[in-house]
């Protein structure tokens, strides 16, 4: 039997939380161990229970969503986080890559989106909902000189090939911290997340043959 993907929420909405509570519910592969309004009431969770994906907000009652980011990642290795905001200014969604989130979705995204995002980055992927990365995308075409650098187009090369993180940091000698960067640094640039959409943008200018698959 495959292994469920194991969720913590942290919003300090109680409705929210419900409505999330009743989407992942209906998920066969994924369990929802936790459900907390504070940070204080996460850390007992985290250091208790086997924990894959942290849902979290950005705005919390009495601290930042990003001091709580920047503690996750750098306490809790191998725990994801997604960030689940109504904050969709670009600059708050690379602060959020920056520090290590491996996903930012908008509340307002459909539920498919969130579920969608979950099995992505459970998966090793980095996922931005389709609103928002094309906000990124617009900052990039408006923004002058921005270009994926030598070892950025070579990361990407592997990612359309279907390569994973892992295999990636083999084949170029780096570490798989190194590659997560490199990865981090496409979507920013890039503003696409998913796969199918940068072989397109590979193919499209001109990085990559599709005959090389």
């Amino acid at each position: 039997m495959k292994k469920k993907i194991r969720v913590v929420i942290l919003d300090d909405h109680r409705i929210l939380r419900d409505g999330i509570k009743m989407l992942l519910n209906n998920e066969e592969d994924i369990e929802l161990v936790s459900d907390v309004g504070r940070e204080d009431e996460l850390y007992p969770v985290l250091n208790t229970r086997s924990v894959d994906i942290l849902l979290l907000d950005l705005t919390l009652d009495e601290k930042s969503g990003f001091e709580v980011l920047g503690r996750v990642v750098e306490n809790y290795p191998d725990i994801n986080v997604i960030i689940l905001t109504m904050h969709e200014n670009s600059q708050y969604i690379k602060r959020a890559l920056n520090l290590g989130a491996k996903g930012y979705v908008s509340k307002r995204c459909c539920d498919r989106d969130l579920i969608n995002a979950i099995r992505s980055v459970s998966n090793g992927g980095v996922f931005i909902d389709s609103s928002l990365a094309k906000c990124l995308a617009t900052e990039r075409e408006n923004s002058e000189g921005v270009k994926l650098s030598e070892r950025e187009i070579q990361v990407l090369k592997y990612l359309v090939r279907g390569f994973t993180g892992k295999e990636i940091a083999a084949k170029l000698n780096i570490s798989m911290k190194t590659v997560e960067t490199y990865k981090l640094r496409i979507t920013e640039k890039t503003g696409i997340s998913a796969r199918p959409e940068l072989l397109q943008y590979a193919i499209k200018n001109g990085l990559f043959d599709p005959e090389d698959i």
